[in-house]
């Protein structure tokens, strides 16, 4: 059995793929199976972390319906978004979330993994942003410290030392729309017909003046609030082509 493992990284349109996995599953050849996110998300995220345990059941009855090639695309696996901000590298849980994962699913005598990358003064505020939605506002100057590694490469070392034999495929997120029938062809063995709804519009950031606004008054607002506050905010500023997405770095420390 051959496992595809798709761990993201978050805001490399990974939301996207997923959707395409799904639209197109009707051009599955013969005995290919991809587990919907949200299944996986529901049944085996939550527990990899230190209860693994308590998922395997559900791994178990997946591996034991021996699918020729299973898909799973799930970038929590890796973390979460409020991760790379509290560790001095990025995802610094990976390698023991994967480890245990990677013991979990032990029957597949074949793994490939998919794992996509992300300039970092792109990466590291629409990071910020997604953070933003589900946890207690902070300034990003004070969750981004600006003097640590943040780097894709102890990434990858994590994810080869957990999956050795692994082939390990690194994707570049700012040519996904080139990659995509190609990830495709080399997952599926065919990409004829499927739609890459390549004129989706990909989720958009919270908006600049919508973030500098709210670092003013958020100490006076609830944190169910300030998310609310915030979309609304970041739609009225697009809708009305008065504002840009969040982007902190100057070009100094963009270069």
């Amino acid at each position: 059995m051959k496992l595809h493992l798709h761990l993201g990284a978050h805001k490399t349109a990974t939301t996207h793929f997923q959707n395409v996995l799904m639209d197109n599953n009707d051009k599955y050849p013969d005995g290919y199976q991809y587990i919907p996110m949200e299944d996986f998300r529901a049944n085996v995220t939550p527990f990899i972390g230190s209860r693994i345990d308590q998922c395997k059941p559900y791994l178990n009855e997946i591996q034991r319906s021996s699918p020729d090639v299973l898909i799973v695309s799930e970038e929590n696996i890796a973390g979460e978004a409020k991760d790379i901000f509290n560790y001095h590298y990025l995802y610094s849980r990976l390698e023991a979330r994967l480890g245990n994962l990677s013991e979990a699913m032990d029957k597949f005598d074949d793994v490939e993994i998919w794992f996509s990358i992300r300039s970092m003064d792109e990466f590291l505020p629409s990071m910020y942003c997604e953070y933003l939605k589900y946890w207690k506002f902070k300034p990003f100057k004070k969750v981004f410290c600006g003097d640590y590694e943040q780097s894709w490469v102890p990434v990858v070392k994590a994810i080869t030392k957990c999956f050795p034999h692994a082939k390990i495929n690194i994707v570049q997120y700012e040519n996904y729309t080139t990659t995509l029938p190609i990830i495709i062809d080399q997952i599926f063995g065919n990409n004829s017909g499927w739609n890459y709804q390549l004129d989706t519009r990909y989720r958009q950031s919270f908006s600049h003046i919508a973030i500098e606004s709210i670092s003013k008054i958020y100490f006076i607002l609830p944190l169910v609030f300030t998310s609310m506050v915030l979309a609304e905010m970041s739609k009225y500023a697009y809708r009305h082509q008065s504002d840009h997405k969040f982007s902190p770095f100057t070009e100094q420390e963009k270069r």
